[in-house]
């Protein structure tokens, strides 16, 4: 994410390269992921809701004074 030259706000350049040549991401064939259950997915929730309390609780940035 970045912004350059005559950019009007942030944006973020996203493309798919195959054998060095640009295609459309939507025509592109994925990998699914794995499916967790059971111990791995009552872990992964775990972990999850620890990082979600982590980040309500970071303080605000304070911004320098001008």
């Amino acid at each position: 994410v970045g912004m350059t030259g005559l950019a009007t706000g942030p944006h973020l350049h996203y493309e798919i390269l195959v054998h060095d040549t640009q295609v459309n991401p939507l025509a592109v064939k994925m990998a699914i992921g794995k499916k967790l259950e059971g111990r791995e997915l009552a872990q992964f929730q775990g972990v999850r809701q620890k990082t979600a309390v982590a980040l309500a609780t970071v303080p605000a940035p304070r911004h320098a004074a001008k």
